[in-house]
Formats: C-alpha cells, structure tokens, sequence
C-alpha cells in the first residue's frame, strides 16, 4: 500500500505529458512477481493518450508480451483517432479501448 501511494506521488505531470514509468514499473513487477497460469495477467491504463515511459519500462514490455497491456483512452470530448495512432506507434501490441467505444458498449 505505502509502494503504491509512493508511486502515485511520482505521477507528477509535466507541461504536456505523465510520467507513468514508476507506475508501470511497479505494475509489472507485481504482475511478474504473481503470476497465475493461465490468469488474467493483464496491466491496464487508463489515460488521456499523452504520458511519457522510459526506456527502462519500454523494454520490460517488449519483452514480457506474456503480460497483455490494455489501454483505455478517456478525454472530455471524443477520443481522437491521432491520440488512437499516437498510442498505437508506442505500444503496437496493446489493446486500445477508446472510452467512446466504451460507453457504447454500456448503452447496448
């Protein structure tokens, strides 16, 4: 709990983007240190498309394809298909769920 608070504290925003590496580090180490056969093993993100990720986590990922990465883009308004590519050129395997898409799916 007091790791996961810490973490947190270091999502500090800059000017454009959130630094989620201390985030996804931890996300992945749990996950890592946790695995169920067979379990859902999934990190999930929920952003507004702009953070930023070091290189150190970039390659964790590309190397855990194990671990399935979803990301759900939230904005005020409707996600837009440039934050969808933006995305989509950093992280090729994720799965990207556009919140819009989301709240179709609850209105069915």
């Amino acid at each position: 709990k007091d790791t996961a608070l810490r973490v947190l504290q270091d999502l500090v925003p800059n000017e454009t983007e959130t630094a989620i590496s201390p985030g996804l580090s931890l996300a992945y180490r749990q996950i890592l240190g946790s695995w169920i056969e067979g379990g859902n093993n999934e990190v999930m993100i929920i952003t507004d498309g702009y953070f930023s990720v070091s290189t150190a986590v970039l390659e964790t990922i590309r190397q855990t394809p194990q671990v399935r990465l979803s990301l759900v883009l939230i904005d005020a308004g409707a996600v837009e298909e440039s934050t969808i590519r933006y995305v989509r050129d950093r992280f090729p395997e994720a799965t990207i769920v556009p919140m819009t898409d989301a709240r179709a799916d609850v209105d069915k």
